[in-house]
């Protein structure tokens, strides 16, 4: 697992537990996570990566600058619905699903 992966998550973890921290990211980092979040996702067949991306994912669609702009959104929507249509071709985490179907909620 990427080390930067494993480090987003910890801040992640962090800046739930702290207050005054619920809006952490700048809009132009937000937009660059994203993008590199849905390019990663979208290359790789290894399914915890995958389960690391869509987790990243969802705690980022939960932070208060994304809710302002919904970046990409359509494309995110798009991924996620073509990693549920291969639930039939590949073994797709019950984890990753539920994050899937949290996301499709917002």
């Amino acid at each position: 697992m990427p080390r930067f992966i494993k480090f987003l998550m910890g801040l992640f973890k962090y800046l739930k537990k702290k207050k005054g921290t619920k809006s952490f990211f700048y809009t132009n980092d937000l937009r660059s996570l994203i993008d590199a979040i849905i390019r990663e996702l979208g290359n790789t067949s290894n399914p915890e990566l995958k389960k690391l991306y869509v987790t990243l994912m969802y705690h980022l669609i939960l932070t208060p600058e994304y809710k302002k702009e919904k970046h990409r959104s359509e494309d995110i929507e798009e991924l996620f619905d073509s990693l549920l249509e291969l639930e039939d071709e590949e073994e797709i985490d019950e984890e990753i699903k539920e994050y899937i179907e949290n996301i499709k909620d917002l």
